[in-house]
C-alpha cells in the first residue's frame, strides 16, 4: 500500500501524465528507480512530489549517473546566485538546490551506485558548499543592513562532528563555530 500511495501522490503531481507514461515505456529504468525511491524514503518522495521536474532531471539528464562534483556545484551556485537580486530568492535557490542534490545522492545510494563512504563524502561536500554560500549571503546582508562598506575583520568557520569528519549522513545536524577578529586586524576571539 505504501508504494501504491506513493505512486499515486507522485503521479498526481506530474503535469503531463501521458508524456510520463510514454517515456516510462521507452526508458525502462523510470518505474523501477521511482519504486525504489518511494519504497525506501518518504523524504525523497516528498521532494519528487514537490518538484516533479526533478524526475526528468534525475532519470534522463544524467543526474542518476553522475556523482556530486563539488567544483561543478560551486560554479552552479555562484552562477545562479548572481541571477537573483533579493536575499530571500537567493536562499530559496539554495533550498531548491539542496533538495535536488539530496534526491540525486539518495537515489544513487538506494540504487547501490555509491558506497557508504562515497555517499557521506557527497553529503558533506553538499553541506559545506551550501553552508559556505549561506554564510557569505548572511555576512553580506549584515554588512549591507548596517551600511558597512569596508572591513578588515577576519573570520573562520570551523565544522565539528560528522561534517568536520566528512561523514555526514542524511539525518545529521551540523555543528559550526564561527571565530572572528576583535578589531580590524586584531587577534581572533
Amino acid at each position: 500500500i505504501k508504494i501504491e500511495n506513493g505512486l499515486l501522490r507522485l503521479f498526481s503531481s506530474i503535469l503531463s501524465f501521458s508524456t510520463f507514461v510514454k517515456e516510462s515505456i521507452v526508458y525502462k529504468h523510470y518505474i523501477p528507480t521511482l519504486i525504489t525511491l518511494i519504497s525506501n524514503s518518504n523524504y525523497l518522495l516528498d521532494i519528487l512530489v514537490r518538484n516533479p521536474e526533478y524526475i526528468y532531471w534525475l532519470l534522463t539528464n544524467g543526474g542518476l549517473n553522475n556523482k556530486l562534483n563539488r567544483n561543478e556545484l560551486s560554479s552552479e551556485i555562484k552562477k545562479n546566485l548572481s541571477v537573483y537580486s533579493s536575499f530571500n530568492s537567493k536562499v530559496n535557490f539554495l533550498i531548491r538546490l539542496k533538495r535536488r542534490e539530496i534526491l540525486k545522492i539518495g537515489a544513487r545510494d538506494l540504487n547501490h551506485l555509491d558506497s557508504i563512504v562515497e555517499t557521506t563524502l557527497q553529503l558533506s561536500d553538499l553541506a559545506e558548499e551550501l553552508l559556505s554560500s549561506l554564510f557569505n549571503l548572511c555576512y553580506n546582508k549584515v554588512l549591507s543592513e548596517y551600511q558597512i562598506t569596508k572591513t578588515n575583520r577576519k573570520y573562520a568557520v570551523i565544522t565539528l562532528g560528522k561534517l568536520g569528519g566528512r561523514e555526514l549522513n542524511y539525518s545529521s545536524d551540523v555543528d559550526l563555530i564561527v571565530i572572528t577578529s576583535v578589531g580590524d586586524s586584531g587577534p581572533f576571539l
